[in-house]
């Protein structure tokens, strides 16, 4: 929901013109981020409350990571969306940054997913 309010406000006001500069200008406020925590959020309650034979260690070690990596992400978030005056370096930071730290928490997901079915 607040990457497409984003995208929406975006192409109301007329601000930005390409594709690319739009998905730059919405990456770098982290909205993505907050995506991230809804997804590990589900996978760590997944794998935490798992009634299928996994290993205790490996819920563990996956239940530290995803907690970790929440952390992380909420950090980015508010670093990220307090920032007002971004200069370019600074946007192309948060956009590789939110990428990544996305990616990361769809692999853990999946990884916690994985193990659940």
């Amino acid at each position: 929901m607040p990457l497409a309010f984003s995208l929406f406000r975006l192409g109301k006001e007329s601000k930005v013109k390409t594709t690319k500069e739009v998905l730059d200008h919405v990456l770098s406020k982290g909205d993505i981020l907050i995506v991230g925590v809804a997804i590990i959020g589900d996978a760590i309650g997944e794998i935490i409350s798992s009634t299928k034979n996994i290993s205790i260690i490996l819920q563990i070690i996956l239940g530290t990571i995803s907690v970790i990596l929440i952390a992380f992400l909420s950090y980015c978030y508010a670093e990220f969306s307090a920032e007002t005056n971004q200069t370019t370096e600074e946007t192309q930071f948060a956009v590789k940054t939110s990428l990544n730290l996305f990616i990361a928490s769809v692999i853990i997901s999946g990884i916690c997913k994985a193990l659940t079915i």
